[in-house]
């Protein structure tokens, strides 16, 4: 009848117990519950209840009875229970006043908005404009629009010559807003860039 602590005939052990349960005199595993200082909620040790609290209290994360005041607050833990009084959503996040606020992140960008809340990084000068990253470039510059990258299917079922259907992945590119002009392709080709056109002579 003993499954832990000494046998009672020759003192050798008749097996030991699992955390956190202990042997108690009769060689039998028990767990102590242990509510010191608790007065609801699960004690500690065995999660077992210390006690329950009456409507409208409520019992904390330190097992004590109280009423939780979110007066003017929305989120995070309220000043008097310490128990939620609500979350934010994404991007939002709980600021000190249980407040759900968006802050923007403007990190290397001096105008455009910024990619946590969409809000003003700056602006540029007249004879600037703002590319995707944030910094402002000369007008006379080619404008570039940046294109997300993503996996598609090519190809199709339809026809012996368009299969198989496969996946493709295609990297983020960036992609001239306007076609390139002859004194733009030209500054391309005087920087070593690009491949000076052909001109079809005839010859």
């Amino acid at each position: 009848g003993r499954v832990c602590g000494p046998d009672p005939v020759c003192g050798l052990s008749c097996g030991t117990c699992t955390a956190p349960e202990t042997c108690n005199s009769s060689g039998q595993c028990e767990c102590v519950k242990d509510c010191t200082g608790r007065v609801c909620g699960p004690d500690p040790v065995c999660g077992e209840s210390c006690g329950t609290c009456t409507a409208p209290e409520t019992c904390n994360s330190k097992g004590q009875c109280c009423l939780k005041d979110c007066t003017g607050r929305v989120c995070g833990p309220d000043p008097v229970c310490g128990l939620s009084c609500g979350d934010c959503s994404s991007p939002n996040t709980c600021n000190s006043e249980g407040q759900c606020e968006c802050v923007k992140d403007c990190s290397g960008r001096v105008c455009g908005p910024d990619p946590v809340c969409g809000e003003s990084c700056g602006s540029c000068s007249s004879s600037t404009y703002c590319d995707d990253d944030g910094t402002c470039i000369p007008s006379d510059r080619i404008k570039w629009v940046r294109i997300v990258g993503g996996t598609f299917e090519m190809g199709s079922n339809d026809s012996e010559w368009t299969q198989p259907v496969h996946s493709v992945t295609v990297p983020t590119f960036e992609m001239s807003k306007t076609a390139v002009t002859f004194k733009q392709y030209q500054a391309c080709v005087s920087a070593g860039g690009c491949v000076a056109a052909h001109v079809d002579d005839g010859t």
